[in-house]
């Protein structure tokens, strides 16, 4: 500074803060709408993206097709197959196996003609309480005694929603 000049210090007006802040919230505004629109695809870009979800809607949908079609597959065996065996002297014999998990002591039986697994029962409702393992041998069993089983391991429904004795409705539908 000069010897003689003399220090003056300018105000700025509130009316022309206000502009300024405005005329910032204005452009602020426009760069975020410039970045929407850089953000977009092309129209290229688009068909391609709308393509790809097309693809992987119909994947979906023969996939789920897929499934439906094997639990109705798996429902006929099921519904047809007999569960039990003609032994040699003529006696019948039901097919089921079984093995007793050591977590939570079920027995899962399954049919050895149609390998349909029947939903888990409780080890204790066997006749030896499950004590000499799932030996099936010693228990008449046919579907309706393998289903009651499990209704009296699981009063309520039990929390495998594919079970097909606790909600038949999604057993064979989808």
């Amino acid at each position: 500074m000069a010897q003689g000049e003399q220090k003056t210090e300018q105000k700025i007006s509130p009316e022309v803060l206000a502009v300024i802040a405005a005329m910032s919230e204005a452009n602020q505004k426009a760069m975020l709408e410039f970045a929407k629109e850089l953000k977009k695809p092309t129209d290229v870009e688009q068909a391609k993206l709308d393509k790809e979800k097309a693809g992987l809607l119909q994947r979906e949908l023969e996939a789920r097709d897929r499934v439906v079609a094997e639990m109705k597959g798996r429902e006929i065996a099921r519904r047809n197959c007999p569960h039990f065996r003609t032994l040699a002297s003529g006696a019948t014999k039901h097919s089921f196996r079984g093995q007793i998990t050591s977590g939570d002591n079920l027995v899962h039986a399954n049919c050895s003609q149609c390998h349909t697994e029947w939903p888990p029962f409780s080890a204790k409702l066997l006749p030896d309480e499950g004590k000499g393992g799932a030996n099936l041998e010693v228990a008449v069993l046919n579907p309706a005694v393998l289903t009651e089983l499990h209704k009296a391991t699981y009063p309520h429904k039990c929390a495998r929603t594919r079970c097909f004795v606790c909600y038949p409705e999604q057993a064979v539908s989808a």
